[in-house]
């Protein structure tokens, strides 16, 4: 009998709605856009073989940005992504952590155009 009473208690209770605030950011500063989370692919390998795969298809660094706590320019840097380009016109991005020993290709894209409105006279790829 007790075991069906705690039964019926523990279903009572894990049926009861849960309602939770991020109170880490206050209201005043929360922007609201309609983004949710995907599962975007994104291939993790470790550092050597990342930079093996770097090498291989000639992808020479052109930009270095950093991800921001919170997404606040003011945070602590979570994670790196280094931008790629190679000879080929090909783009890669890697991000990477300060504590995973992996890196990630978030992307990799083929036949790269710029913007003309972006580049000096004399910039080529």
């Amino acid at each position: 009998m007790q075991k069906f009473l705690i039964t019926i208690l523990m279903s009572l209770f894990l049926s009861v709605p849960v309602n939770a605030e991020n109170h880490l950011q206050p209201n005043k500063e929360r922007e609201t856009f309609n983004f949710y989370w995907t599962q975007m692919p994104a291939v993790c390998a470790p550092r050597a073989d990342i930079a093996d795969w770097i090498a291989k298809h000639e992808f020479t660094p052109v930009s270095v940005s950093f991800g921001r706590e919170n997404g606040q320019q003011e945070g602590n840097v979570v994670y790196v992504v280094t931008v790629y380009i190679s000879p080929d016109y090909q783009m890669t991005a890697i991000a990477e952590t300060a504590t995973s020993p992996d890196l990630c290709v978030l992307y990799r894209t083929f036949d790269l155009q710029l913007n003309p409105n972006l580049v000096k006279p004399g910039l080529t790829l």
